[in-house]
């Protein structure tokens, strides 16, 4: 594999939370009535919503793709063999679970149940990730942030999915994720650069 195809790999997934925040920010703010504190991401792509199409298609669709396209990295760069296997394995499932939200619109059941899939293939990933990283680097931030990712994102499925302030809850979990994918990106790109 090329530097320039790593290079893109591992820019999937700094993109991926960018694309997937500033869908929310931007539909959020167009779709009159929407609040980030109390209403589910999920929401933007209900059917009923005027902003459905771009956030299924966006929101969930391009985000899943760019985190699955990002899987790739691990393998492509580390080349360590089962971790980076497993991590590959295990972002590519959940960048697909991800982008398949926006085909069975909140709050179909399906779609609940593909982000139960989503989130225990996101832990995975971010586990099998880290060892795999930890293997070639040494950071004192990576296994911190792995743990309070993994920990947001278990906590996230026993959560109600009411109550006043579920979006703000939901939206501090996926901050979680959000910081972990920029982490792993910056190191993979930092491994990449010091190839011959």
């Amino acid at each position: 594999m090329t530097r320039e195809s790593k290079g893109v790999l591992i820019a999937a997934g700094a993109l991926a939370p960018l694309v997937h925040l500033g869908t929310l920010l931007i539909l959020g703010a167009v779709w009159p009535g929407y609040d980030h504190t109390s209403h589910a991401i999920s929401e933007l792509g209900m059917s009923s919503a005027e902003v459905s199409p771009f956030m299924n298609i966006v929101g969930f669709g391009a985000t899943g793709l760019l985190v699955s396209t990002f899987g790739f990295a691990f393998v492509g760069v580390l080349e360590i063999g089962g971790l980076s296997l497993i991590a590959t394995t295990a972002w590519l499932g959940a960048g697909l679970s991800f982008a398949a939200l926006g085909l069975w619109p909140y709050p179909e059941f399906r779609h609940l149940e593909v982000l139960l899939y989503c989130s225990i293939l996101a832990i995975v990933a971010m586990i099998s990730a880290t060892l795999a990283l930890s293997l070639e680097i040494r950071s004192r931030l990576l296994w911190p942030l792995t743990v309070v990712a993994v920990l947001a994102v278990a906590s996230y499925l026993w959560l109600p999915s009411y109550g006043e302030r579920f979006g703000l809850i939901q939206r501090v979990h996926l901050g979680g994720i959000v910081l972990w994918l920029e982490l792993a990106a910056f190191h993979l790109w930092r491994i990449r650069q010091h190839e011959v």
